[in-house]
């Protein structure tokens, strides 16, 4: 009896002690939810060293539109309460999509301490932005039957239509400004996401900041495993080492904008997906992370069943594995194995080992 009495107790405690180390701020775009990107959550909450912060601050139709800065302070409010309550974490990892990257950009900003590289505390490890608009959006190649109402856009979506349509200089500070930058830089690895065609809202020039054609970009590239491309489609890894913009200029203002990024140092992924779907145009931008929407939440239909978000799981699932790598890859390297004396071990052991001991021992 007492043998099972000690596993259960063991058990427990070793549940109350399984304390993650490794956070992943989601952060959804314009007119989102919290739960847009809850596939990619759930793969990264498979393991017990992860924990996941989707955003909710800026949940609500409207509550998007009031601008870049007001958005990312929100981000960043909700960053610094989830640190705080969770003392055992180490590292920071960033997921921006669509708007939501351009959040996250200003929010590691704010989060930021130059003297320390950290972010609110952290080690810095992966920043990775999908769909997101770091060009703007005047290059979006609007469906036909909403192209005419294109200009009316920046006024549609007040403070967050003009940052985004490059009425005001959020952009050109973001490219510019050492205040940006930096705290870019700071990260361990940085990836951008974007569809190579089919996204009428964040076109692949815009996500991917670069003037090649999809099918130049990928020559460039190495081809990613099919389990990490949508079925009968392919996704492109290009290093930011491999990149050679060279040979296809972007418009003088735009080069200066994606130059900012590159001298920072960007991965770029790029997804084709196979099919034109049921509207007769791809709607990638959607696909791309496999967003979800509550249940209730009437757009949930349209996501699942004219739009087939679904198609951008395996995508999902290959970040996933690459953000669980790059902070199995940091844990690796911040330990160094040595040899120790017993007695140092049970010295210095903590109530986790204490219970495995006891464990071994009985």
């Amino acid at each position: 009896m007492r043998p099972l009495l000690l596993f259960t107790h063991a058990v427990s405690v070793a549940a109350a002690l399984a304390q993650p180390k490794h956070l992943v701020v989601q952060v959804h775009g314009i007119s989102g939810t919290a739960g847009d990107l809850g596939y990619l959550r759930r793969r990264l909450e498979a393991d017990d060293d992860v924990a996941v912060l989707a955003c909710a601050s800026n949940e609500g139709f409207l509550k998007t539109f009031d601008g870049v800065a007001a958005g990312a302070a929100r981000v960043a409010r909700e960053v610094r309460a989830e640190v705080a309550r969770r003392p055992t974490l180490e590292t920071i990892s960033v997921v921006g999509n669509s708007l939501g990257g351009l959040y996250g950009r200003q929010a590691v900003a704010a989060l930021y301490d130059d003297a320390n590289r950290t972010i609110c505390g952290l080690e810095p490890l992966a920043f990775v932005t999908t769909a997101a608009p770091h060009l703007g959006s005047r290059r979006a190649r609007w469906s036909p039957f909403l192209r005419p109402l294109a200009p009316l856009a920046p006024r549609w979506f007040a403070q967050s239509g003009r940052d985004v349509f490059r009425q005001s200089p959020v952009l050109e500070a973001f490219a510019a400004e050492t205040l940006f930058l930096e705290p870019l830089r700071a990260f361990r690895a940085r990836r951008a996401y974007g569809a190579a065609r089919g996204d009428f809202m964040v076109p692949v020039a815009s996500a991917l900041f670069t003037a090649l054609p999809p099918a130049a970009l990928a020559r460039q590239g190495e081809r990613l495993e099919d389990r990490d491309a949508p079925a009968g489609g392919a996704a492109y890894l290009v290093r930011a080492a491999a990149y050679d913009g060279s040979r296809a200029a972007l418009p003088a203002d735009e080069r200066r904008l994606a130059e900012g990024l590159d001298a920072v140092g960007f991965d770029r992924v790029l997804v084709e997906f196979p099919s034109a779907g049921p509207l007769g145009a791809p709607l990638a931008h959607n696909k791309l992370v496999a967003l979800e929407r509550p249940p209730a939440d009437p757009r949930a239909t349209l996501l699942r069943g004219v739009e087939g978000t679904d198609v951008g799981r395996p995508v999902m699932d290959g970040l996933a594995r690459w953000l669980l790598g790059q902070a199995r890859a940091r844990d690796g390297a911040a330990s160094t194995p040595r040899s120790v004396s017993y007695t140092h071990l049970r010295a210095h052991e903590t109530l986790r080992y204490v219970v495995c001991r006891l464990l071994l021992e009985k």
